[in-house]
């Protein structure tokens, strides 16, 4: 029930989502000219940019969503074991995501 946990769930969503949309985005774009597409494809990377926004803007707003509400409570949350096992297990990932 931790607020920043679910925060950083939605925030690991989101950065999944956006890696794969600019992956896409990416080697779609790079491909050459074709008679369909006399100018190239470099338009895939303007839309896998706004794709990648919308999926932020979405996240941030989800985030404000369901914990604006739990700032006005005075319920104090104490997490529990599978709580700080997931959180330790996720922080040990990310940085070995940002150490490659």
């Amino acid at each position: 029930n931790s607020s920043a946990v679910r925060a950083e769930a939605l925030n690991n969503m989101t950065d999944i989502i956006v890696s794969l949309a600019v992956i896409i985005g990416l080697k779609i774009s790079i491909k050459p000219a074709d008679r369909n597409h006399p100018y190239g494809h470099f338009t895939f990377e303007n839309i896998s940019s706004l794709l990648v926004s919308f999926v932020i803007m979405f996240g941030g707003i989800q985030g404000v969503i369901q914990n604006a509400p739990r700032l006005f409570q005075e319920d104090d949350v104490v997490p529990n074991a599978i709580t700080i096992i997931v959180s330790l297990i996720s922080g040990r990932v990310m940085l070995i995501v940002f150490a490659v």
